[in-house]
């Protein structure tokens, strides 16, 4: 696949706003047709809750054309770093991927991409998210159509298509140091409130930021384990985050 480097300017998402699962439920996904069910299915005590996914990307058909933009992310390397730059610190289970966008909503223009989705937290660390609750999440990086992706070029794409020797339906950037969030998973957050897409929870720091753990649903987080995405190996979440 062919890559372009592509220099990033850095997105700015907004403060969080949570809603019930039982808030949640009748949703519609944009530009999908279907309605989200995020309400988990009764189950006896102890018994990891159920949930229906929604992944916007896998809905995808026609050719998605990815490159990669730079991003500096080594000062969030430092556990003691990130922890006191973020707003809040939570496990978060990834229920949806909805869409990606490349439209600052605030300051009405565009941007590099980025990726909308929703989670559950399951446990807070730091800040007030609320545990049990849902919130939008943004993440730089994402997918959008080839003709938002033009719109943020005078010509229209049409260097871009001469560079790339491709015309394709979708285009992708994501950060090049940096994991993309998957739906159905589990991951340490480290967020931040910000500017750009209103009621957001905005998970900074690109691999330092989310962090998978070892379990979907844990039940005993002193010996949860965290993968380090630097040095990509697995640590205790009790050493990454002192309240455990």
């Amino acid at each position: 696949m062919k890559k372009a480097i592509i220099i990033m300017t850095v997105l700015s998402l907004s403060g969080c706003e949570a809603t019930t699962l039982a808030e949640s439920l009748k949703e519609d996904h944009l530009d999908s047709g279907e309605t989200a069910v995020l309400e988990p299915a009764a189950a006896p005590e102890h018994e990891t809750p159920k949930y229906e996914y929604y992944d916007a990307y896998a809905q995808l058909e026609g050719e998605v054309y990815t490159s990669e933009m730079t991003y500096d992310y080594i000062q969030f390397a430092d556990k003691d770093y990130i922890y006191d730059y973020a707003e809040d610190i939570v496990v978060g289970h990834v229920i949806s991927i909805d869409k990606g966008s490349n439209w600052n909503e605030i300051a009405e223009e565009y941007c590099t991409p980025y990726t909308l989705g929703r989670f559950v937290v399951l446990k807070s660390f730091k800040g007030d998210l609320r545990e049990g609750s849902v919130y939008q999440y943004g993440r730089q990086g994402g997918i959008v159509t080839a003709q938002e992706y033009y719109a943020t070029y005078e010509d229209k794409g049409d260097k871009f298509k001469r560079m790339t020797g491709t015309d394709p339906d979708y285009i992708g950037q994501f950060p090049i140091h940096s994991n993309k969030i998957e739906v159905g998973k589990t991951y340490l957050m480290y967020i931040v409130s910000a500017q750009g897409v209103k009621d957001t929870c905005a998970i900074f720091g690109q691999k330092c930021g989310l962090r998978e753990l070892d379990e979907l649903f844990p039940e005993d987080y002193a010996n949860a384990k965290v993968f380090n995405n630097v040095m990509e190996e697995w640590e205790n979440l009790a050493d990454v985050v002192p309240e455990v």
